[in-house]
């Protein structure tokens, strides 16, 4: 089943003060909606809003990969929708993973975006079907232009079996981080 993400903006009654030409064209109405991404899967976790009027929405795609597992899927768009660009990105090739965007923040001073997500490792067991094994919590910096500036495993230790899985980031006043979510030993 062939499935699109899917981005809805509606503009409720707290605009009524707002004069709709200052809002969207006059042959627009009130609401869009738009469709990003290709064909297989695209699954929406977070969107904000940037600087510049437009929207930073983060997720997953399997559309643009040789299997059925995810990788993230980054799209920016104008303040009506409109895509500017959009990205996938994850692990290289060498080891099967599905990898799932949750949450993107829109840094200070228009540095870029920090992207949040779970990379878990795929397991093939006998037979050759997959399993879903550990759980790794990963950080992308990324430009405004949807380059990746840097990439980050937060508490990546092979000798001990464990899953991490992040909730939420924040950035705070001193330029770091804090980032909740949960942890499981396997």
């Amino acid at each position: 089943m062939k499935r699109l993400l899917l981005f809805t903006v509606i503009l409720s009654s707290l605009f009524a003060s707002c004069k709709k030409d200052k809002i969207a064209p006059p042959h627009q109405g009130d609401a869009f909606v738009k469709y990003y991404g290709n064909v297989k899967d695209q699954k929406a976790s977070d969107i904000k809003q940037t600087s510049d009027g437009g929207f930073i929405l983060l997720g997953a795609s399997n559309s643009y990969s040789n299997s059925d597992f995810n990788d993230y899927f980054l799209v920016k768009t104008d303040s009506f929708g409109n895509e500017m660009w959009s990205k996938t990105f994850g692990a290289d090739g060498s080891v099967n993973f599905d990898e799932q965007g949750i949450t993107v923040l829109v840094l200070a001073d228009d540095e870029g975006y920090l992207v949040a997500g779970n990379r878990r490792e795929i397991v093939f067991l006998g037979g050759g079907q997959p399993s879903l094994g550990d759980s790794k919590i990963v950080l992308y910096k990324i430009d405004l232009d949807g380059v990746i500036v840097w990439e980050k495993t937060i508490r990546d230790n092979p000798s001990i079996s464990y899953s991490d899985f992040i909730a939420d980031i924040k950035q705070i006043p001193s330029g770091g981080f804090i980032l909740i979510g949960e942890t499981s030993l396997v």
